[in-house]
């Protein structure tokens, strides 16, 4: 059985990171540790940073694809990458539910901006956290759905962002069939699930320990740079 996923990577190289490179190269150490050893994977990362935005066409030829982090505010229009990368996926996910030939075959991740880069395209308000930078590792309180998608009412993960996803349930559930699986104090939405079709986290699964730390300290350094310039 071979598997094909496309990884849409929305970021360049950052020093924090060290060792563990890109978040690309993050992301497929992540599943070729949980593949099946029956499954054989092929992965195609395409540069969205750089202007490497897949076409819908190409995007049929793919079981999955994987939104990356990245730096970059998914709200933005000053991007052209980002608006074709909004453009891209909503097309995907409306695509899948008017039941468009071939789209509705490709599952779609997302991991924090890719998380973020789903609900703004399906129409939700995304935008700088009131409620301040998550980062560190969290404790998600898991509703219903997340309960049933980890089998238990808590999850631990990294996180590192400023913006959130804002909660509309008129958005997620009645217009698009989507549901948020869990919450922290600081951020309502951790994640998009709509069975078959799309799971996305506001954490990174992708991080070991080690970058997790490096993150925030990263972070850290950030804050306490900003503070001492008055911003």
């Amino acid at each position: 059985m071979v598997v094909k996923i496309g990884i849409l990577l929305t970021d360049h190289p950052a020093e924090w990171t060290g060792s563990e490179g890109t978040f690309d190269k993050m992301i497929i150490r992540m599943l070729e540790r949980t593949r099946g050893a029956d499954v054989e994977v092929e992965y195609r990362v395409f540069d969205v940073y750089h202007g490497e935005v897949p076409s819908i066409d190409e995007i049929r030829m793919y079981d999955g694809v994987v939104i990356t982090g990245s730096r970059y505010d998914s709200y933005s229009v000053e991007h052209d990458w980002i608006n074709k990368l909004r453009e891209l996926v909503k097309e995907m996910i409306v695509g899948a539910d008017e039941g468009t030939m071939g789209v509705q075959r490709c599952k779609i991740v997302g991991i924090c901006f890719g998380h973020q880069i789903v609900g703004n395209s399906i129409g939700c308000v995304v935008g700088k956290n009131e409620n301040g930078i998550e980062a560190g590792i969290q404790e998600i309180q898991l509703n219903e759905i997340g309960e049933k998608l980890f089998s238990s009412d808590k999850l631990y993960l990294s996180e590192l962002h400023n913006d959130t996803v804002i909660n509309n349930s008129k958005v997620l559930v009645e217009d698009n069939g989507i549901l948020n699986w869990g919450s922290t104090d600081t951020s309502e939405v951790q994640g998009f699930y709509k069975k078959g079709r799309l799971f996305t986290v506001q954490g990174h699964p992708e991080f070991i320990s080690e970058t997790a730390i490096n993150g925030l300290l990263f972070k850290k350094t950030l804050f306490e740079m900003r503070l001492k310039e008055g911003n």
